[in-house]
């Protein structure tokens, strides 16, 4: 009986991997929680605080490497080969965008319903149960206990 037992440093020899960075074009800051994804496989990661980021255990081939982030361009690194026991550097500059929303119009109509019929939850309250609870109303019956 053999046994084969394959350790994770023989892996990475056999695999490769991607480090990189990843900052804002235009002031060069690093940029924390980029999402890095390997287009067309399962692996992906996300830069750190120092805009750091590392896949490792890529199997050899060649890819396209995807960084995006809320409120910048999405950039992709086309044709990144990988080689065993290797790890191929990427630095990705994004571009600062802005979010567009489409046009939001709210208009509104009077018409009379009944209470019954309002689609959120009605109460009324009458004058006299304000009075009961206001503060000034309790201010006052307090005032004229303490005299």
């Amino acid at each position: 009986m053999i046994i084969l037992v394959q350790s994770g440093a023989a892996q990475e020899i056999i695999n490769g991997g991607i480090v990189g960075k990843v900052v804002d074009a235009k002031t060069g800051k690093p940029l924390f929680g980029v999402n890095i994804i390997v287009k067309k496989t399962l692996f992906g990661t996300s830069s750190d605080i120092k805009g750091n980021f590392s896949i490792t255990n890529l199997p050899i081939g060649i890819y396209d490497i995807e960084a995006s982030m809320i409120g910048y361009e999405k950039q992709i690194k086309r044709q990144i080969q990988i080689f065993p026991g290797e790890k191929h550097k990427i630095i990705f500059k994004l571009i600062p965008t802005v979010i567009e929303q489409p046009a939001l119009v709210v208009t509104a109509s009077k018409r009379k319903q009944h209470i019954e019929d309002a689609p959120t939850s009605v109460d009324v309250v009458t004058m006299k149960e304000i009075q009961a609870v206001s503060y000034t109303h309790l201010r006052a019956h307090e005032t004229s206990l303490h005299l």
